[in-house]
């Protein structure tokens, strides 16, 4: 709820922050919780850990997350993935740096294309 109320009201801003601060973490913790078999679960959340990690701010992890999850799903030819690849990109286009996810759009795209 904080998230939402910071984006009309700045003094919700830290508490904000500090709830999608906890997200993150536990959402990567689900992500590396997942066992070896359940590979197509794995990649659709680290897409959506990527998505929360774009917002979050951390574009480092994000890039390799977003890399990670975009080239698995074209590999695996997993178009019920294709959504989460469509929101990975639209949140990576609002990007403020937009030099910074040159390299994961092009594979987010790539992979759009491969599933198309």
């Amino acid at each position: 709820m904080p998230f939402l109320l910071a984006r009309t009201r700045p003094e919700y801003a830290p508490a904000a922050v500090e709830h999608l601060a906890a997200a993150v973490e536990h959402l990567a913790a689900a992500v590396d919780a997942y066992p070896d078999d359940a590979g197509r679960d794995r990649i659709s959340a680290q897409a959506d850990l990527a998505v929360a990690r774009l917002i979050a701010g951390d574009t480092d992890t994000a890039t390799t997350d977003a890399i990670k999850s975009a080239d698995a799903m074209a590999a695996l030819g997993f178009t019920r993935g294709r959504p989460r690849l469509l929101t990975l990109d639209a949140v990576a286009t609002r990007h403020p740096n937009p030099a910074d996810v040159v390299e994961p759009r092009e594979h987010i795209r790539a992979a759009l294309q491969t599933l198309n």
